[in-house]
């Protein structure tokens, strides 16, 4: 019963809230749990990934069919999203080192060109001489 209430006072007080009071009070309470899980040991850690599947777990269990899907609705999205920006990583990667390899290509054969024209001038060779007669 107080539960009830005192959800649905903190609902109200939500509501009545500008944009910018709940992007505020996002920021702290994000920097509050930032802070918190800092301070946890690995054991904690360990525990408190532990008791989040089993919450996870039971929304499952318990969710109705249409939840479900929009759950798995929702799981796609991110995933989708998430692929696309890896994506375009790796492609942005991929291009820098094909930028990279064809300059590479383009200096070696600049290299081998020059060294193509350059005539053999500083190679001093004994021509063989006229024999005199």
């Amino acid at each position: 019963q107080q539960r009830t209430l005192a959800r649905e006072r903190s609902a109200t007080r939500r509501a009545l809230l500008t944009p910018e009071e709940t992007q505020q009070q996002r920021a702290t309470i994000r920097e509050i749990n930032a802070a918190r899980r800092v301070a946890f040991t690995p054991k904690e850690i360990e525990q408190q990934r532990s008791l989040a599947v089993d919450r996870s777990m039971a929304k499952r269990a318990t969710a109705t069919p249409i939840e479900a899907e929009e759950q798995r609705v929702l799981a796609r999205e991110r995933t989708a999203t998430r692929r696309a920006a890896r994506v375009s990583e790796e492609a942005k990667q991929q291009q820098t080192v094909a930028y990279k390899a064809t300059r590479l290509q383009k200096t070696v054969k600049q290299k081998q060109t020059v060294m193509k024209r350059k005539p053999n001038q500083d190679a001093k060779v004994d021509w063989p001489k006229p024999v005199d007669m």
